[in-house]
Order: C-alpha cells, then structure tokens, then sequence
C-alpha cells in the first residue's frame, strides 16, 4: 500500500507525461466530475480520470489525502463533498499548466472557474485563492481580445461574481457593466408600470419589471431552447397571483433573449441582493423583479436552478409566500442529492453554470432546512442538519427550543467518537458559557483557529470585559480578515473602551464587506463625532440611512448631528421623518430649540424664509401631538411675531403664544425657585408686556382699557416677589434683580396712578384695607372718655385723608370727618379742613393714640401708604359710612356696592 507521498509524486510523474492539451482536457475533466456530482445533480465518468487516480490503492486514504491537499490550516472544504478526490487531481493539472500572457484564454479562464469552485467549498473564504484569482483575472483581460465574445462575457460575469463573494461590489459592478454591454443590450434597467399582485386587488398600484433594449445584431441570434424544465412551484395562496398582472404588458416581455443576455440579467439581481446600500424591503423587490424576468425566459438549466434558489431565498421572508419558498427548495434540494447517471443531461446542466455562481448540495438543504425551521418544523430541519454535519445548527435549534442539556450531550458524545476539535470545543462554549472551552480550543488549534478566539471575544464582550474582548477579535481577525460580525463587535468594544481610532478602521472595514450593516454605519458615525469629525458623521449617517429609511434612532442621531453641524434644513426634513413614522413618539426639543434661534437671528432674508416656513410647519405639526416647555414656545410665538403691524389676527396668534410660554415658565421656575431664572423670568415679563403694548396699539384701544390689562398682568407678578423677597425686595441682594423689580413696580405705578382706592377701618376686627393691602391695627387705649360713654375708637362716619405729614411729622395721615349735612369738612378743633394742626382723628403707625387709626406694622404701614400716595387721585380720598344696611347690602350715594352683613360697623375709605 502506497503512502501519501508516493502517490503525489506518481499523480505528478503522469501529469508531467501528459501534452499541454491532454493535461488541460484532464483537468477540466476532473473539474466538471466534481463539479456535477456537487453542484449539478449528476455522476461524470471520464477514462483519463480514472488513470490519473488509479495508482492510489485505498478509496478512503485518497479522500482523506485529498481533504488535507485542498485545506489551508483548519479552513478545510466540507466534509460530505462528494468525489473530492477530483476536485484534487484538477488542482494539481491546473498547477502544472503554465500561467502567462502567451497561455490560452481558455485555459487560464478553466483555471478561474477552478479556484472559484475551490473556494466555494472551503468553510471559510480563503484569501490566498482570491489573490491568485487576481492574478489570473489580470493575465485574462490582457488576452480576452483574443478570444470569442461569448467568452469574454462568460468570463466578465464570473469575475463579477467572485469579486462578489469577496465582498468587492465597486469593481464587480464594472465588471458586469462590461458584460451587459458586449452581451448586446442597449439598456438594461428596472422601469414602473401599473398592474395588481394579489386576486381581490381593484385599484392598480406601480409595480417593477426590468426594461431592457438589446441591439440589432444580437436580436437576430439563434435562441437556444433548454431541453430540461426545472419544476416551477405554483403558490398555493388564494389572494396573491402567480405573476404581476400589468394593466399593460411592457414591450420586453414578449421579447426573448439568448443564453448570455440571461446570465447578465441573472448576476445583476445576485448584484442587487449583495451589493447595493439601499433599504432591505426596496431591494428585495428589485431584486425579485430581476428573477422574474429570468425565470419567465426560460433559460439553462443552471440559470433556472439559481434564479429559483435565490427566488425562494426572498419569498421565505413572505408569509403568504412562504410555503411556495418551502417546497420549491424542496425540490432542488432533491435535484441536487439524485446524483443521476444520464450523459444526456450533462451538457444541459453544465452549460454556463459557472456564470451563475452554482450553490453545491449541502447549502441548498441547509437553506431548505432553515425555511423548515421557520415554519416550525424542528424535527424536520434537525434531521437534515445532522445528515449535513451542521452541527453548529442543530445546536441552535436544541437552545433556541430550551434543550441546552441535550446539545451538551451531543457536542460532547462527538468530541468521544472524533477526537478533539477546536470547532467542537467553541460549540460547548457557546452552550455553556464557559471560557475554558474557548481556551481548550485555542490550545487543540495551536492559536490557529479564528473561530475560536472570535467566540472568547464574543464572551467577554457578553461580560463587558471590552479591552479583552478587543484583544481576542483582533487575532480572530488577523487569522481570517473577513469577517464582517467580528469586525463590527471589535470596534463597538473599541467604542466602549474608548478607542476611537481603532473603532474607526474595524467599522469602516465592516461596512466595506458588508455594505448593507447600517448598524456598523452608525457606529462609525458615532466614532467620528467622539473625534470632532461631526461633517463626516453626517455623511456617514446618510449612507446609513439609504440601508435603513425607517429606522427611527438613525434619523434621530441625523437630527441632532445635522443640527450640530448647522444643517437646519436637514434637520428640518429629519423632525418630519420622525413624525410621519411614529405618531406617538415625543420630539426632543432642543434641537427645536436651536434652530429656533439660529433662524431668528439669521441675517439673509432669502434663507430665513423658506427655513422658517418649514420650521413652523413642523412646529405646528409637533405643537399638535405634545406640549411644548415655556422656552420652546416663546421661540415658537417669535417665529410666528407677524411682521405686517396690522394683521390683527397674527398678532393675536402670536401674543396669546407669548403669554402661555410666559405662564408655563413661570410656574416652571416657582416650583424650582432657582434665584438665577428668577432674573429671565422678569425679562420675559417686561418683553412680554412691550408686546402686549404693541398688540393693543394695533388694536385701537383707549388708553384707560390698556392700563386695566396691564394692570392685571402685572399684579400678580409684583405680589409674588414681594412675597418672595419683601415688599420693596430688601431680602434680596441682587442689584440688577433688584433694578428690573424696581422697572415693573414704577410701571404698575404709572399705570395705575388716576385709580381711587377704597379703604375700610373695621372696628371691631381692628383692621384696615387699602386697595389689596390689609393691616391689623391696635385697640386705642382706653381713657377717662371710655368712662364718660365716649367711644374711644375712630367714630363711624365719611372721612377724608389729609396730606400725610402734620408739623412736618411725615408718619401721620390727617381724617377730616364729613359734616352731618352740607358738603365741608370739619375736626373737633375748627372749621378750616386743611388746616396743619394736629387734629383728634388720624391714620398712624408708632404711638398708639386713641380715637386714631394706629397700625401694628410699621412695613405694612408702608404698604398702605404706597396704595394711598400714589394710587390716589389729587383730590385725595372722601370717607364714608354706609347709611344703612338692608338685606346685606350697602347703599352709597345711590350706588349699590355689596358688602358682608355688618358692614355698618366699619369705615369706609376712598
């Protein structure tokens, strides 16, 4: 029995006796074996095959020799590949054909389409094939003038397609522009018409097909019919119809194409599906429009297959469609596992499969396995699962079904009957969360194993050990760099851990692999606001946005990074994003708040009005599903401040806004009572006020019914902080506080100076009132009077306040009491009322006198006298007493005014 080395130099020693021609014919040979077996359905025989491996004795030990020659380290092919053996022999033809500038066309594009299937086996993409494909591909587009256009085509399309699966979607984009164009189609594009999907649909909606115009010349080509018919699944729903029915049928569906003009249409919906950063739902249509269209040509065998794979693909996600997707995989599942032994249908089959990037056996039915699963059918799937070796699924399957004993025992039951296996061990980690399985798997891989190490990341990312987690991804991804998932938790843990730069590059990497990642795209974004690139952000955030439109958080962080950067208008158009997707979610204001301010203070009329226009429109749209704090409403009601002065109606709009903003900061800052808002809140009152002022002067009112209104705008406001820091705010050491204070307490003055003020002595409460100030008062001493029968209190009658000063004492208000009939005044001590003598009768605060008014508090003395000085007329006050009181009211010179009964007891001042 031969060993291993032996048979590779008696493999090599026979390739070495072969012309150039037969070796090529023998490596194709072997190739299109391999390739039937696993990606067509069909056992090849070939005699120059069977001699080139005949010198190795045990069946197995090739196999097992084959594995290893075709593995790089631990990225090994799958192990279920059938006639592996072949897919060896083509390896080491292909290797001893010469590679150059003067090499055949064909025989260096058989060489291509050889990596490309090598690579298609291996369990992870292998980047030393992609660099020799490189080179080849760069040999070919040197020499490809040399060959026939169909060729050329073929080879533009394969190249397209392993540039895909690389992960390379600008230059596979080129590619395929090439191709569609030698291919003879003068266009080649997605167009709109009208038409209904589903049985009950009345109203036609816009739906896609693929519009195409190919040239003259390739119109007149013979088209090839296909003599094999893949089963096309009917769907079995009631509502949906089997194909778009359009109001009017496009011109190009009518139209066939040949073979080549197929492939282009099919790699542009492959192309569709990877490549373009656009949101899911849109580009699983366009994509489905694409299939469509390949599907109704009828074309090869191995177009169909791929077209209807990638068909099912899409429809899983459908739940009406869904069941179709099921059993069409079904289908090709089974096509793929007959191995059929028919020479027939072998050229049929292998015509241009490897344009279509053909999908070996074992990844049809786990895609069918994992349709199964979402249908919930477990035991289906698990079985199919097992017969594949894709153990990694069923384990999914047993914890996501709560089974995580019995995956324990079957991960562990494998590791008895195969030995060790890094790949093992990781599976045992992630059911048990245990590190030491990661280790075990480091160790058994010798710290070759990317897996492995991305798992013990993953864990102490999971632990939120991010400066470990980041060393950990960072060797996963030196061993195997394309790893889109790994490249974006390795820079969220750079993000967490503070790396800004390393976040950076392993998210832009992310986002290179993996276009449509729009996490990855707003995790850059974020990095690069925490490095003060906010521009870049913003541009960053929109490509996020093309993969995920409706995504309420990203268009929040658009808002606020537009709003940073300036970009009101952007901003604008993301506030009416949010509302049109959530109509419960509650806006932020502060970036309201921003543009507010920076619209009104912009200084280019031109700019400002079409940027206020559409702020106040989101405004208004946002001011109707919630309640706007006092600033943001002030900002509001400026924004709306007509500038027409006479649009009464604008004006009221605006100064009813300024007023509710100003009532709502209010009562915000009173409940804080924080002492520095207290200063903003009087700014806004005198601001708010000259508004008012303004409004009223629009409106043509007189002057007295302006004073009145002010009059109760202000009121309220000086009886808080009097209340607050004293009447004159002595408590408060603020001096422009203190100022403005004083400015609204001068206004209420001057507004309020011609009014009279009824004051009221009560006898028998000892108190007085002077307009809204009440004081207590003493009780008079008694005298020899009180003896005598004489009241000693302020006799009840009409009085009039003197001048407040007697023998230039400045604490004293003279009362001149009325006569009983006439018109004068008079004391007890003579008949000239203005007369600066003492008097028996005043108002006082200090020495308690009796038959005098004398007030306890000095300060509230103060208070009256503020009511009296500067409220009163300059005829200062009459006094009078209620001549009589029926049924509780009081009866003044012909004027009903309503009093408490008893008012007879008390003294009236005015």
């Amino acid at each position: 029995m031969q060993n291993n080395n032996e048979f590779i130099m008696l493999l090599r020693q026979q390739i070495k006796n072969l012309k150039e021609d037969d070796l090529f014919d023998c490596a194709v040979s072997h190739l299109l074996i391999f390739v039937g077996a696993n990606f067509a359905g069909f056992e090849r025989q070939s005699d120059v095959c069977k001699n080139l491996l005949e010198g190795f004795e045990s069946r197995e030990g090739l196999k097992e020799l084959s594995f290893n020659e075709l593995s790089f380290g631990l990225n090994k092919p799958f192990d279920g590949a059938r006639f592996i053996e072949h897919l060896f022999a083509a390896k080491e033809a292909f290797i001893h054909l010469p590679t150059s500038s003067n090499s055949s066309f064909e025989h260096l594009l058989w060489k291509y389409r050889f990596l490309n299937i090598w690579s298609s086996i291996l369990i992870d993409k292998q980047i030393d094939l992609f660099k020799q494909m490189n080179e080849l591909s760069n040999l070919l587009f040197k020499i490809s003038s040399s060959t026939t256009k169909n060729l050329q085509i073929e080879f533009l399309l394969e190249r397209a397609l392993s540039l895909l699966n690389f992960f390379e979607f600008s230059s596979s984009k080129k590619c395929l522009e090439e191709a569609i164009k030698l291919a003879g189609f003068k266009q080649l594009q997605l167009g709109g018409a009208l038409g209904k999907r589903t049985q009950f649909q009345e109203k036609s909606v816009p739906q896609l097909f693929v519009e195409f115009e190919i040239t003259s010349a390739s119109s007149n080509e013979l088209i090839e019919e296909p003599t094999e018919m893949i089963q096309n699944t009917k769907n079995g729903d009631d509502t949906l119809l089997e194909k778009i029915l359009f109001d009017e049928k496009p011109k190009n569906k009518i139209q066939k194409i040949n073979s080549h003009q197929i492939a282009c249409i099919l790699v542009s919906a492959l192309l569709e599906r990877k490549g373009n950063k656009i949101e899911k739902q849109i580009e699983d249509e366009t994509c489905m429009a694409f299939l469509e269209e390949v599907i109704d040509q009828r074309p090869f065998w191995s177009l169909q297959m791929r077209a209807l794979i990638e068909r099912s693909k899409l429809e899983a996600k459908n739940s009406r469609r869904i069941e179709r997707a099921c059993s069409q995989m079904e289908i090709l599942a089974n096509i793929l596992n007959e191995n059929v032994k028919n020479e027939s249908i072998e050229s049929e089959r292998l015509n241009l499969i490897f344009v279509s990037s053909p999908l070996p056996f074992w990844k049809v039915s786990k895609l069918h396995a994992e349709i199964l699963l979402s249908l919930g059918c477990f035991s289906e799937a698990i079985r199919i699962f097992e017969k594949l070796n894709y153990w990694e699924d069923v384990v999914k399957c047993y914890l996501n079904s709560g089974q995580s004993e019995k995956a324990e025992i079957l991960i562990k039951k494998l590791l008895e009957e195969k030995g060790e296996n890094p790949f093992y061990y990781c599976l045992l980690g992630n059911i048990t969360n245990e590190e030491c399985f990661y280790l075990k798997a480091i160790e058994v891989s010798g710290d070759g194993n990317a897996l492995a190490r991305a798992s013990l990341g993953n864990l102490m990312l999971k632990r939120k050990n991010f400066v470990e987690a980041m060393e950990h991804f960072e060797k996963s991804l030196d061993i195997q760099p394309l790893q889109p998932g790994i490249y974006f938790n390795y820079g969220y843990s750079a993000m967490k851990s503070g790396n800004f730069q390393t976040s950076v590059k392993a998210f832009h990497r992310c986002v290179n692999i993996e276009p449509e990642h729009f996490e990855a795209w707003n995790n850059l974004a974020a990095s690069y606001i925490h490095l003060n690139q906010k521009h870049r952000a913003h541009k960053i955030l929109q490509e996020a946005l093309k993969l995920s439109w409706e995504n309420t958080y990203l268009w929040t962080n658009f808002l606020l990074i537009s709003v940073d950067i300036g970009d009101y208008e952007s901003g604008i158009s993301a506030l009416e994003k949010l509302m049109d997707l959530d109509k419960n979610l509650k806006i932020d204001e502060c970036p309201l708040e921003i543009m507010s301010i920076e619209i009104l203070n912009e200084q280019n009329k031109e700019k400002l009005e079409g940027m206020k226009k559409s702020l106040l429109r989101v405004l208004a749209r946002a001011s109707s599903r919630q309640s706007f704090g006092g600033k943001l409403q002030r900002l509001h009601a400026f924004l709306k401040k007509p500038e027409n002065g006479e649009d009464i109606t604008q004006w009221t709009i605006f100064v009813n806004l300024l007023d509710k903003a100003f009532k709502k900061e209010f009562d915000r800052i009173t409940i804080e009572k924080i002492f520095k808002n207290y200063k903003d809140l009087l700014n806004q009152f005198l601001e708010l006020i000259n508004e008012f002022k303004l409004f009223w002067n629009v409106q043509k009112l007189e002057e007295i019914k302006i004073n009145s209104q002010l009059k109760l705008r202000i009121k309220p406001i000086i009886g808080f902080f009097e209340k607050e820091f004293g009447e004159n705010c002595e408590l408060c050491e603020d001096e422009e506080f203190n100022k403005l204070f004083k400015e609204i307490k001068d206004l209420s003055f001057d507004l309020i100076k011609a009014e009279n003020v009824y004051c009221t002595y009560y006898r028998e409460s000892n108190e007085i009132t002077c307009g809204s100030v009440t004081c207590e008062t003493h009780i008079p001493i008694p005298t020899f009077t009180e003896e005598n029968g004489i009241d000693t209190k302020l006799p009840r009658g009409w009085y009039r306040i003197g001048t407040l000063t007697i023998r230039q004492d400045h604490a004293w208000f003279n009362l001149y009491r009325r006569r009983a009939t006439g018109l004068g005044y008079w004391d007890f001590y003579t008949q000239i009322p203005e007369r600066s003598c003492v008097g028996h009768f005043g108002l006082h605060a200090g020495e308690n006198t009796a038959g005098s008014v004398t007030v306890k508090d000095k300060r509230c003395f103060d208070r009256l006298v503020m009511q009296i000085e500067r409220k009163s007329t300059t005829e200062k006050f009459d006094v009078f007493q209620c001549r009589k009181c029926i049924f509780n009211s009081c009866w003044v010179v012909g004027d009903r005014l309503i009093f408490p009964c008893g008012c007879s007891k008390a003294l009236i001042l005015f």
